[in-house]
């Protein structure tokens, strides 16, 4: 038995994660945009929209209430997961060229869940603030 859930983007997807549940699908692409989907609709049940370059990578956070996105215009979003409303933007400073401002990678703490790290094009790893 073979299920599609629609992207409905235009572009390829960069990434995708599962909810905690396993009841919705998170997606990143290259329109600039992260979508959730509903494993069991297939269909687009949210929207979030604020890149200005593709979106790299997505992830729900522990708590669930929100979204962390890495892109290439060279920032990280936090999302509101109720709202879809960008709650905050970050702009790491990794490197001095256009190709290494690209946010290629976040990924969230394990043990501290107000934490993440960025990685990018160059050598440093930064671990940031929420």
């Amino acid at each position: 038995m073979s299920e599609k859930v629609r992207e409905g983007a235009h572009c390829g997807v960069t990434c995708i994660t599962f909810s905690r549940d396993g009841s919705q699908l998170l997606s990143a692409s290259f329109d600039q945009t992260i979508r959730i989907h509903g494993l069991k609709s297939g269909k687009t049940l949210k929207e979030f929209r604020g890149h200005s370059s593709f979106v790299n990578e997505a992830q729900f956070t522990a708590d669930g209430h929100t979204i962390i996105s890495a892109s290439s215009d060279g920032t990280v979003k936090v999302w509101s997961l109720k709202s879809t409303e960008n709650m905050n933007t970050f702009k790491p400073a990794l490197g001095s060229s256009a190709s290494e401002i690209t946010v290629n990678s976040i990924h969230l703490l394990p043990r501290n869940t107000e934490q993440f790290v960025v990685c990018n094009r160059t050598n440093t790893v930064s671990i940031m603030n929420m």
